[in-house]
């Protein structure tokens, strides 16, 4: 049995999968712990994007009832997922983050500045 939280991130399909695992781990690799919220913010755009794209298209239908639509509960349900999707992915950030350390020990992982640097 899958639990529920994991519907929200298989709701967006293999194409939603691909780009969450590779906007968690690529900036973590690439920046170091400067690349975290750039995932993090890559996915909420996302999330964003296009769970507002499906509501539209659900009122936009001719048979709309009045359900579901972007009323208080659509935003807290939409900040509730994009907070639920990226603490799941956050290993995936962790993983980007521990690859980098491993196959440039000489960095920190941090991303610092070369101009910081000694």
């Amino acid at each position: 049995m899958i639990p529920g939280f994991w519907y929200q991130i298989l709701s967006y399909g293999t194409s939603g999968l691909i780009f969450f695992a590779l906007a968690a781990s690529v900036p973590a690799y690439r920046l170091g712990w400067r690349g975290v919220p750039v995932g993090v913010a890559l996915i909420t755009v996302f999330i964003g994007v296009s769970d507002v794209w499906w509501i539209q298209s659900e009122m936009n239908k001719p048979d709309w009832s009045g359900t579901p639509d972007m009323d208080i509960l659509f935003h807290f349900g939409l900040f509730g997922r994009v907070g639920s999707i990226n603490l799941l992915l956050l290993p995936l950030a962790g993983m980007g983050l521990l690859l980098r350390r491993a196959l440039n020990p000489s960095d920190d992982a941090g991303g610092s500045d070369s101009a910081m640097s000694p």
